[in-house]
């Protein structure tokens, strides 16, 4: 029996299949500067150098931050800032796995601790620790915690805790054009339109989002009001051929069905059937992260996000 025809056997015992989220919120057009011009400035500068250059800035990024959190701010009466600015930060080394008090621009992220960062992904941002910093991921963003930093995905965040201490009240903001989760909530304000899963909440907003999953809430404030200049994550026409079965945690990879086919992806492997010969239909396609809630294939700028509910 080959590898995957292995991996796929274990899976199928425990699987269950996938199914939509349900209960979006109804919603008005998305406002016309939305995180898009964000994640297509952050294209641009992941394809260069000059971010690494002293004293760099991009204004409309910071500007739409701003809109952005001024928005937010007028929503829930909070006042809101950006917990860090260009101004603030020097450009990272490429091998500096610890940032504190600089600026990485890249394609996937991964970093172990970020400090009063900005973390700018193209794809991908994979983090431990986050504090007072700022990530924009294009994709997917996940960290184990967060304190008093603003997370905006284009796909799908999931954060273990957010962490408040007693001498610094400030909680986190987590933004997702589609998804997201989060363990351990505390005082966070929290936006995803498609759906967010939450263990335990206190003293939590949801601005604009349907909660799936609160086991544990206390004093949750539910806030549906206009629109953040968010937009929607485009969709793909594989994401409705593909069904999302299981997720193998080591090695990384997801079984899924296709063309009525029990397939396995290892994460960024080229996609094979259970002989191990490539799947044509799926040429040039690859998964670029994988959990317990989401599988993210990728095909050049061509995404396709699946989602199973528990």
């Amino acid at each position: 029996m080959s590898p995957h025809s292995m991996i796929a056997a274990c899976l199928c015992g425990t699987l269950f299949a996938a199914a939509a989220w349900a209960g979006d919120i109804d919603r008005d057009p998305p406002p016309q500067e939305s995180l898009q011009l964000v994640l297509d400035r952050i294209h641009t500068h992941a394809g260069g150098a000059a971010w690494k250059e002293r004293n760099w800035t991009d204004a409309a990024i910071e500007g739409w931050i701003d809109k952005l959190l001024k928005q937010l701010g007028e929503a829930t009466g909070k006042e809101l800032k950006a917990p860090v600015r260009l101004k603030d930060v020097k450009p990272a080394g490429d091998t500096d796995q610890l940032l504190r008090g600089h600026l990485k621009i890249g394609k996937h992220v991964k970093q172990s601790s970020v400090y009063d960062s900005i973390v700018l992904a193209d794809g991908n941002a994979e983090l431990s620790t986050v504090k007072n910093s700022i990530v924009i991921a294009r994709s997917v963003a996940t960290t184990s915690s967060v304190e008093n930093s603003l997370i905006i995905a284009g796909r799908y965040f999931r954060c273990s805790s957010d962490r408040v201490v007693n001498a610094n009240p400030t909680s986190s903001i987590l933004i997702s054009r589609g998804h997201g989760e989060i363990t351990i909530a505390r005082g966070t304000i929290i936006c995803a339109p498609l759906g967010i899963e939450v263990s335990l909440a206190e003293n939590v907003t949801f601005v604009n989002c349907k909660v799936n999953r609160a086991l544990n809430q206390q004093n949750v404030q539910m806030v549906n009001g206009k629109p953040l200049p968010l937009g929607e994550p485009p969709v793909s026409a594989l994401e409705k051929q593909l069904e999302l079965l299981g997720y193998m945690p080591s090695p990384p990879g997801a079984l899924f069905r296709f063309q009525g086919r029990r397939l396995f992806a290892e994460k960024d492997q080229p996609i094979v059937d259970e002989l191990g010969a490539p799947v044509k239909e799926l040429a040039g396609w690859s998964l670029s992260h994988v959990d317990l809630r989401m599988a993210l294939f990728t095909s050049g700028e061509q995404e396709a996000c699946l989602i199973r509910a528990r």
